[in-house]
């Protein structure tokens, strides 16, 4: 099952404020279920304050997605629309670690949110 990205500023802000929100230490989930959607819809917030070298922002939103995928899209049967933002700050951490970290507090919170 292919994912689809939500890019629009409009889903965004509706999986924001009605979406159920999951959260951690490095990672928030937000998850809404849409009955119109076919596949799921992903989103990654990373604010450059957050995680200020492009580098890092699009390496952390390719794993996020490669994550998803892996998790979820066997596991979602109808349509969902999730948003994951970045909470913590990311200025000098390692790849490598910072890569365990996201990695599992994904997994972990979208056992959590029942995906």
């Amino acid at each position: 099952m292919k994912i689809k990205h939500i890019r629009k500023r409009q889903e965004f802000a509706k999986v924001l404020e009605t979406g159920v929100k999951q959260r951690g230490k490095a990672i928030s989930l937000y998850v809404l279920a849409d009955q119109e959607a076919k596949s799921p819809h992903i989103g990654v917030i990373i604010p450059k304050s957050l995680a200020p070298l492009a580098v890092q922002r699009n390496y952390m939103r390719r794993l996020i997605y490669a994550t998803f995928r892996e998790q979820a899209v066997s596991q979602i049967s109808g349509g969902a629309l999730v948003a994951v933002k970045l909470i913590k700050n990311t200025k000098g951490e390692k790849k490598a670690a910072l890569a365990s970290v996201i990695r599992e507090e994904l997994k972990a919170l979208l056992l959590k949110a029942g995906i």
